[in-house]
């Protein structure tokens, strides 16, 4: 409650903030020094901490207009705590949108590779902790004491970002653009994307079928004019079609 500044990310069962259950809650709030708090491990012995009363205690300092909340692509962790109850403000600075405006064609957005490139610092892969392919798991599965070193290096690692970036987006001019509409906009997409949008099923279904049918007669006025039929989809049997047709 006394910083100035924090920075946050969540660790949760998926990469869709609407289906992601939280498992995790890492904060820093000074260069060499990270927290975790463990709400959501299914490891037999896990000892996680109750989330209703996590976010009570959070409540104060995460939504207090003096102090700034950054985050490395946070509309994610925006959406996952405001699922949860939890509406974090205000959002100051997000380091992968201050990546793409000071690099647009940069490849290297993730907050691994930016963690590379600038801090020099190598940082553990997700891999590490979740595997990969089929036997792959979610961070729930993952023990504690791992994933508390892995997420609170994530936090710490974008806060030592955050004033370098800022520096960098005022050497190109970009800070106005950041401040002004990149992160007001960021609460804006998370809604959109929360709330999703109406759609009238029953107008959608009979305008399918009729698409469908109009497809059909299309195909065989196709098949009429060429003099054979074949299969609109392939280009290699269409190819074969035509070398056999008469001139």
């Amino acid at each position: 409650e006394s910083s100035s500044l924090i920075a946050f990310d969540t660790e949760t069962t998926s990469t869709d903030p609407m289906r992601a259950d939280l498992v995790g809650i890492s904060l820093s709030v000074e260069p060499g020094q990270g927290y975790y708090i463990p709400v959501g491990h299914h490891l037999e012995g896990s000892q996680n901490l109750n989330v209703p009363e996590v976010l009570t205690h959070l409540r104060r300092s995460m939504t207090d207009p003096t102090i700034q909340k950054v985050g490395h692509n946070l509309k994610y962790d925006y959406l996952v705590m405001l699922r949860n109850g939890l509406t974090v403000t205000p959002l100051s600075f997000d380091t992968m949108l201050a990546g793409f405006l000071i690099d647009p064609a940069s490849r290297s957005l993730g907050l691994k590779a930016m963690a590379r490139d600038i801090l020099d610092l190598e940082m553990t892969p997700i891999e590490v902790l979740i595997g990969t392919g089929k036997n792959q798991i979610d961070m729930s599965r993952v023990p504690i004491e791992a994933a508390a070193a892995y997420a609170s290096a994530d936090a710490e690692a974008t806060l030592r970002l955050v004033p370098i970036l800022r520096k960098k987006l005022e050497d190109l001019q970009s800070s106005v653009l950041m401040e002004n509409l990149e992160m007001p906009l960021i609460p804006v997409l998370a809604d959109m994307e929360r709330n999703g949008i109406a759609v009238d099923r029953e107008f959608l279904s009979s305008m399918s079928v009729e698409l469908s049918q109009r497809m059909q007669a299309i195909e065989r006025e196709i098949h009429s004019i060429a003099g054979v039929g074949f299969n609109l989809n392939s280009t290699q049997a269409n190819e074969n079609v035509f070398e056999a047709l008469p001139d």
